[in-house]
């Protein structure tokens, strides 16, 4: 019977194209990747805000010399200010995408508050009745609310209303204006834009609380999982992948290297007499024999079972062998307790080579460090056997 296996088409490779426009978004928005990740989320909300307002600062700009071309007559004043909150959202922008999120921010409050009171100051006869721009001031209190601490927005609310009392105290031409409403609107709205900057700033609070302790475990998982449980030295995981680091820069900086491997002697015989709770508590031994001899550079490991190595980074070939001798007759002198019961009588054999004289690669290096391990065990154990 024939199975007919059906290969699915290759996925298109999109052209040139379909990526620019992908790409743009990004390009334009895309926060610094160095930030935290609540402050890139902050700083990619502020761009497109940005670009928002730069777009429709570009629309009124272009509507103003549309209608001013109808009227045939050039409303100048307009035009400026149009070109103005442009520029101005422009260096928020600029600013924004070089990580100075409160001046970008600062900024673009500013380019909000110029729009509003600038078109009322170009023309005060539009106050007159119910047609009342001066009420665009609330959508910078509100942008302020959402970019910015409670405070900067209490502040900027209360230059508004400040403002606003200002403008019927002093111009006796617009009295027939419902002021108290105007100002208790304004009042309302600032409450509500205070309270919107407490709620985001307790949720960017909790987002970056919640950052730190994933951070925080995933450090935890990751020493977990290149840590021995038992011994507590590094595993073979660690091993093959910092022993490849060290031998690239010993190769870049010309610098020797040592590398010790030991397994303790007769130990399945050891384990069989006295039970595998007791040979852990050897292995926890040989575990703080070796971290209370290596150097901070080096690295001591447990491959698996009763072997372990060590990697001494810049050391030379005589401090590689006088460590070993160390370890050598250490290891003699242990004497783990268990069960009340004091276990005696462990020894170790040990292999050493050298980099670069027995391979200038990981698997050489394991390879002859292993050879150098079976020589010392070959000829009876408790010893250390160094490849010259």
């Amino acid at each position: 019977m024939t199975r007919l296996v059906t290969t699915p088409d290759p996925p298109k490779t999109p052209g040139r194209s379909q990526r620019v426009p992908s790409r743009l978004p990004h390009w334009l928005t895309g926060p610094d990747v160095s930030l935290p990740l609540p402050e890139q989320r902050r700083q990619r909300l502020l761009a497109w805000l940005i670009l928002s307002l730069i777009l429709l600062s570009g629309v009124a700009f272009i509507l103003v010399l549309i209608f001013s071309r109808m009227a045939l007559t050039v409303h100048w004043g307009y035009s400026i200010l149009a070109a103005a909150a442009v520029l101005i959202f422009a260096g928020a922008f600029w600013l924004n995408q070089r990580g100075q999120y409160p001046a970008a921010a600062g900024l673009t409050i500013a380019g909000t508050a110029l729009g509003a009171w600038g078109s009322a100051l170009l023309d005060p006869n539009l106050l007159i009745g119910n047609n009342l721009p001066l009420i665009f001031p609330v959508i910078s209190i509100l942008i302020c609310g959402l970019l910015l601490s409670a405070t900067v927005t209490i502040l900027l609310s209360a230059a508004e209303i400040l403002a606003l009392e200002l403008i019927a105290y002093f111009d006796h031409a617009l009295v027939s204006i419902h002021w108290p409403w105007i100002l208790v609107f304004m009042f309302f709205a600032s409450a509500l834009a205070v309270l919107a900057s407490l709620l985001i700033q307790k949720d960017r609070e909790q987002i970056e609380r919640q950052a730190r302790q994933l951070v925080e475990s995933d450090a935890l998982l990751r020493e977990q999982s290149v840590r021995d449980p038992l011994t507590g030295l590094f595993t073979r995981r660690y091993l093959e992948e910092t022993l490849e680091r060290e031998l690239r820069r010993s190769e870049r900086d010309h610098s020797p290297l040592g590398v010790i491997m030991l397994d303790i002697d007769h130990f399945q015989e050891f384990n069989d007499a006295h039970g595998r709770s007791a040979g852990d508590a050897v292995l926890l031994q040989i575990g703080l024999l070796l971290r209370a001899h290596i150097r901070s550079a080096d690295f001591a490991c447990r491959l698996g079972g009763e072997e372990f190595m060590v990697v001494l980074p810049e050391a030379p070939r005589e401090v590689t062998r006088e460590r070993a001798a160390l370890l050598l007759e250490n290891a003699r002198r242990i004497h783990a307790q268990h069960d009340g019961k004091t276990l005696g009588g462990i020894t170790l054999s040990l292999g050493v080579v050298f980099y670069p004289d027995h391979g200038t690669t990981r698997v050489t290096i394991l390879r002859a460090v292993g050879d150098a391990l079976f020589r010392a065990k070959k000829e009876g154990g408790d010893r250390l056997f160094v490849v010259e």
